[in-house]
């Protein structure tokens, strides 16, 4: 985990120096992916941290997510520490799937014999960690919809007066509603 930190900051230093070259660059390839990014960043804290974890667990690739970051310009610590956060399930996942490797090694090349019980422990575990790989995916997709969807009802809409009590309710539900999505994680 120390080196994927140290390898997501370095391309988070290099995107901040090339931020308006890729900026246009990552807009015509992943145009929704971007823009939830930068509704995140004008988030809190804990909204960045969440977004950026969510995308970690998420189908988007992480070396386009490293560089998105800039160019929506989240600060440092949320993503960094959204990052770990989202990549721990895949770690496990990816720990556990060598340690079955070598398990399976060991029974064609070293005439090693597994009890009953090391079987139905591999099985549990292997269908465990798939149903965990795609449950975060799926987990992941419908959350970000959701802040997706959540954030555009609550744009600023045209033709209503700034100082209404129309717009005063709009922005109340809006809140009242980022809240209830807040709480989901």
């Amino acid at each position: 985990m120390a080196g994927t930190s140290i390898g997501m900051s370095i391309p988070y230093l290099i995107g901040t120096l090339l931020r308006e070259r890729l900026h246009g660059w990552l807009e015509k390839k992943w145009p929704k992916e971007i823009a939830l990014i930068k509704l995140a960043a004008k988030g809190s804290w804990f909204k960045q941290f969440r977004v950026v974890a969510l995308l970690r667990i998420s189908p988007f690739p992480y070396a386009m997510l490293n560089y998105t970051v800039t160019v929506a310009q989240i600060k440092f610590n949320p993503y960094i520490c959204g990052s770990v956060f989202g990549m721990a399930p895949e770690a496990l996942i990816n720990i556990y799937s060598g340690r079955l490797i070598l398990t399976l090694a060991d029974l064609k090349y070293h005439n090693h014999r597994m009890t009953t019980v090391e079987i139905v422990y591999n099985v549990i575990s292997v269908t465990v960690a798939a149903l965990m790989a795609i449950g975060f995916t799926i987990y992941a997709k419908r959350a970000l919809d959701d802040i997706q969807s959540s954030e555009s009802k609550c744009s600023e809409p045209a033709g209503i007066a700034h100082g209404s009590a129309e717009l005063r309710d709009r922005h109340q539900e809006c809140s009242n509603a980022s809240s209830v999505q807040t709480g989901v994680v």
